[in-house]
């Protein structure tokens, strides 16, 4: 898993999130309302409306699959007698946790962006509700922060589907996976605008935006399983050039 730290993506990715916390903590400073670094970074992690990471995240899908195909290592696997769905389920697996621990350091790496302007490093300046028990709280914090992990993945997941259909294309499936997601989602809220009663509408709509921290969990899994099962399905048919490339 070490090796997804290496690249110049996850670098990129913490760039991303210390001037999100710098921007943040900026924010704070003009409105005089400051909150700690990491009570800023608990909020971007575990608040179901805030999508931030999960989109930003897009930006690794290519450490799945496209890298290695650009770079030629993929063909060494094959070279080495490596089956490919094997390979790339393992690859999946692997990846996938490599996701989850960076979306996990999101919060101490936007709490660096905010303590460097506002000087606060902790939590102060965290609002909690009066009226929910410590035990509730921290379930519903734990919950939350899971149902938006699974939303990393299964974004994740579907630019990794893309990638495998244009192999050598980096970003490509990035992109694509991020104009797929914001056209649904227009669409779907204009549907649920108009018919806000239909049962159909309502339950497309929570398997699409992931929302509900009951539901989202199962059908995030549902999609991230769908996904992977057609991104494996795919890498039979990819093609290696000539130049390896």
């Amino acid at each position: 898993m070490k090796i997804f730290f290496k690249y110049k993506h996850w670098i990129v990715i913490q760039g991303i999130y210390v001037l999100m916390g710098i921007l943040t903590g900026i924010i704070f400073r003009v409105n005089e309302n400051i909150v700690g670094g990491l009570g800023t970074g608990l909020h971007f992690v575990s608040n179901t409306n805030e999508l931030l990471i999960p989109l930003f995240s897009l930006i690794l899908a290519d450490l799945a699959f496209n890298i290695e195909y650009v770079e030629g290592t993929f063909l060494t696997h094959l070279l080495n007698g490596l089956d490919r769905k094997k390979w790339f389920l393992k690859r999946l697996i692997t990846f996938y946790g490599f996701l989850i621990i960076q979306f996990l350091m999101a919060v101490l790496t936007i709490a660096i962006g905010v303590g460097i302007v506002t000087g606060q490093f902790g939590l102060s300046g965290l609002v909690i509700p009066s009226d929910i028990g410590t035990s509730k709280l921290i379930l519903e914090t734990i919950n939350s922060i899971a149902t938006n992990i699974i939303k990393m993945l299964v974004f994740t997941s579907l630019a990794i589907l893309i990638s495998v259909y244009f192999p050598g294309k980096l970003l490509l499936g990035s992109v694509l996976s991020l104009g797929i997601l914001f056209i649904s989602w227009k669409l779907l809220g204009v549907l649920y605008t108009k018919f806000s009663e239909n049962k159909l509408v309502d339950f497309v709509s929570e398997m699409f935006f992931l929302d509900d921290p009951n539901k989202g969990i199962l059908y995030g899994m549902i999609w991230i399983s769908l996904l992977t099962f057609l991104s494996i399905r795919r890498i039979d048919k990819v093609t290696i050039s000539n130049q390896g490339t």
